[in-house]
C-alpha cells in the first residue's frame, strides 16, 4: 500500500510540474529545450544551461529527426508541440549524450 501511495504521489508531483512547464510555454510557439532524464519512475527535466559539446550534439539530433529548433541567446528553443512529447525529448537527450551514435550518424 505504501508503494502505491508513493507512486501516486510521485506521479501527481510530475503532473503538476509538467503542467506548469506547459502553461509557461503556452504563450510561446517555441520554448527553451531542457534535457530530460529518467530516474526511477519519472522523467526529470534538467537545466537549460547546456555545455558547448552537448549543444552541438542536440542540434545535430534535432536536425537528424527534422525537429525545428532555434538557437538564440545561447539557448535552444523547440516547438512546444515537440516538447509536450516527453518520451521523444528523453530519447533525443539520450542520443545527444551518445557520442558514438552522433559520430556514426554524421558519417552516414
Amino acid at each position: 500500500m505504501n508503494k502505491l501511495k508513493f507512486l501516486s504521489t510521485s506521479f501527481l508531483k510530475f503532473v503538476i510540474i509538467y503542467s506548469v512547464f506547459i502553461v509557461f510555454c503556452s504563450s510561446n510557439r517555441y520554448c527553451v529545450y531542457r534535457p530530460v532524464t529518467f530516474e526511477k519512475t519519472k522523467y526529470v527535466f534538467g537545466s537549460d544551461s547546456l555545455d558547448v559539446t552537448f549543444k552541438e550534439s542536440i542540434q545535430f539530433v534535432f536536425t537528424y529527426y527534422n525537429v525545428p529548433f532555434i538557437h538564440r541567446d545561447n539557448k535552444i528553443f523547440v516547438s512546444k508541440r515537440i516538447l509536450a512529447d516527453t518520451n521523444f525529448i528523453y530519447n533525443c537527450t539520450k542520443k545527444a549524450n551518445d557520442s558514438l551514435w552522433v559520430e556514426m550518424k554524421k558519417n552516414e
